[in-house]
């Protein structure tokens, strides 16, 4: 303060309101309203403007008031940065007339003021949203830049397997089959036929091992990380099977909806029964989910929970018992959400 004494009413409040902001910032903002944060400036603007008056037309603090506006232009919205620049020009008048200035001069205070608040409001948002742009773009440049990559590397693997473990295999099934038109025991050639079949399907979990390829990082993971999450995450961890690109039939909200029935579901299913398996399968015009549990006898209520939930979802849903346990079995349009 200068030498002269000012109002000590005045001056009370502007150290009242100056720790009122400092201990305004322990307040949980996460739980109040959003622009609720703006009552920080403006206590400030307030503190400030009772310093003047208690300081007098020396007390040459008059420029402190930019730290709120420049504070509200950097991390605030246009609406409440303007209401902070209101503030400000109204801290300069009534600054002004409670030091009897002429008329003149609080005018042209207030003009030069606003004419202030005006340039670093514009030139801030403006550089705020410059920045947002560029930030947006680059973050599209690296998705493009990914998805290139991963085409590449898709391709590249895929003429690997195709030359060095694909042709192999599919010359080993050959052959195989050629040794069984030669053998009449039919024990034998039976053998040599389910071999046959295990090479075929090997060669289809290739290909469906080569489409599903991604290099999502973890926080962008896709259907089958997520799906690989649940089952890991239960008491005993269940086999997974995924049969083409399963990370590419639904659309994100379809994704969020295959892993939200199917957490129900498992959450339901485990609590007295075990869950064996899960598969995923791209049949063209859905992606199919089945879930395999061995439930105990009399555990009926959870498999109508199971319909419930479809249902609520508007998912069709098929369970069907057998000798293995029950098989649920749910069907998601492509590219549905």
């Amino acid at each position: 303060m200068p030498p002269r004494t000012g109002p000590v009413a005045a001056m009370i409040v502007s150290v009242a309101l100056l720790l009122a902001v400092a201990a305004a910032t322990q307040l949980p903002w996460q739980r109040l309203p959003r622009w609720s944060s703006v009552l920080i400036p403006l206590g400030y603007a307030g503190s400030v403007l009772a310093l003047n008056l208690a300081g007098g037309p020396n007390s040459g603090v008059g420029l402190v008031l930019l730290i709120p506006l420049v504070w509200c232009a950097l991390y605030h919205r246009w609406g409440e940065t303007l209401a902070v620049a209101v503030a400000v020009v109204a801290v300069e008048v009534i600054t002004s007339v409670g030091q009897s200035a002429a008329a003149a001069v609080t005018t042209r205070r207030a003009i030069l003021w606003a004419l202030l608040s005006a340039v670093i409001l514009v030139a801030t948002h403006r550089l705020r949203d410059q920045l947002s742009r560029s930030h947006q773009e680059s973050v599209r440049l690296q998705e493009q830049v990914r998805q290139l990559t991963l085409v590449s590397d898709r391709d590249r693997i895929a003429r690997e397997l195709q030359e060095q473990v694909v042709s192999k295999l599919f010359a080993a099934g050959l052959a195989m089959q050629s040794a069984a038109a030669m053998t009449t025991n039919p024990d034998v050639r039976g053998r040599i036929e389910r071999s046959i079949g295990e090479l075929d399907d090997s060669i289809d979990v290739l290909r469906a091992a080569v489409f599903g390829l991604s290099s999502r990082p973890r926080a962008e993971a896709g259907l089958r990380q997520r799906v690989l999450d649940l089952c890991r995450a239960l008491p005993h961890p269940a086999e997974t099977d995924f049969g083409g690109r399963v990370d590419d039939v639904l659309a994100p909200a379809g994704q969020e909806q295959v892993v939200s029935v199917l957490r129900e579901a498992m959450t339901l299913l485990a609590t007295d029964g075990t869950i064996g398996s899960v598969a995923l399968t791209e049949t063209g015009s859905a992606l199919a989910v089945t879930c395999l549990a061995e439930l105990p006898p009399g555990a009926g209520s959870e498999l109508s929970a199971v319909r419930e939930s479809a249902e609520r979802a508007g998912v069709e849903v098929e369970v069907a018992g057998g000798p293995d346990g029950v098989r649920v079995t749910w069907r998601f349009p492509a590219r549905a959400g």
